[in-house]
């Protein structure tokens, strides 16, 4: 998953293939590597980035393996408007299936880490195919810093519905942090916090208010946000754009 590994983060991770299903601390993997010009804190990153990638897990603590040696699995979870989550099992593997209950906050596209009982797995047919029972166990990383939705101003609470169908979390407003949006107007809002165990609400903040369905280009403004797709651009950029001949 990461793009590009450094010669460091590619040496740990074969040391820990050569090591199996036995699990290695930081002291081991750092007296154990080939790697003499490595400092202990620049295998301390190199082993934080392989985690956040989904490559390796800490098992027991801070002792480390990589997910193919574990009842582990990362990927990208793909969010059913159902409710219901599936994560890429890969090559000859089957997906994994997450039902809403152990989504543990996972939002649509995000970077998860699952667990597969491998020993006595749990089956289920899915849209006529077999998928493998599964539950999320951490998010590495977040799909969503904002999320385009309608307004609610309920007067205890307001909140934002998503405009994704596949993203099934309100996120709650502060009621000092609407920026004013009125109740049904489509806004952009930047998340502060996410939905968790505890949890199934997000909490943001509206960032822009983009009018209402039906005005003209709020349709157009929605859908960019919805993408993420750039629409921001510095002064230097617009200026050069303008200068371009047509």
């Amino acid at each position: 998953m990461i793009p590009y590994r450094t010669d460091l983060q590619q040496a740990i991770v074969d040391l820990l293939r050569q090591r199996g299903n036995r699990l290695l601390g930081v002291k081991e993997i750092y007296d154990r590597l080939d790697f003499p010009d490595a400092s202990r804190d620049e295998v301390e990153r190199a082993i934080d980035a392989l985690q956040r990638e989904g490559i390796i897990i800490a098992v027991r603590g801070k002792r480390y393996s990589l997910l193919e040696f574990t009842p582990y699995h990362a990927g990208r979870i793909r969010v059913h408007p159902d409710g219901y989550g599936t994560v890429a099992g890969g090559d000859k593997e089957l997906d994994v299936y997450i039902d809403r209950r152990s989504m543990k906050g996972a939002m649509n596209g995000d970077l998860v880490v699952v667990r597969v009982d491998k020993k006595r797995p749990a089956y289920r047919k899915l849209h006529n195919r077999d998928v493998i029972v599964g539950e999320v166990t951490q998010v590495l990383r977040r799909a969503h810093r904002n999320v385009v939705g309608r307004f609610h101003a309920d007067p205890e609470q307001p909140f934002v519905a998503p405009f994704d169908v596949r993203l099934d979390h309100d996120i709650l407003i502060d009621a000092d942090a609407t920026l004013d949006a009125k109740d049904g107007e489509m806004v952009n809002v930047e998340i502060d916090r996410y939905p968790d165990r505890s949890s199934n609400f997000a909490r943001g903040r509206v960032v822009e208010r983009l009018g209402f369905i039906g005005d003209p280009g709020v349709d157009i403004e929605v859908v960019i946000r919805k993408l993420h797709i750039p629409h921001n651009f510095p002064d230097d950029v617009l200026r050069a754009a303008d200068e371009i001949p047509v």
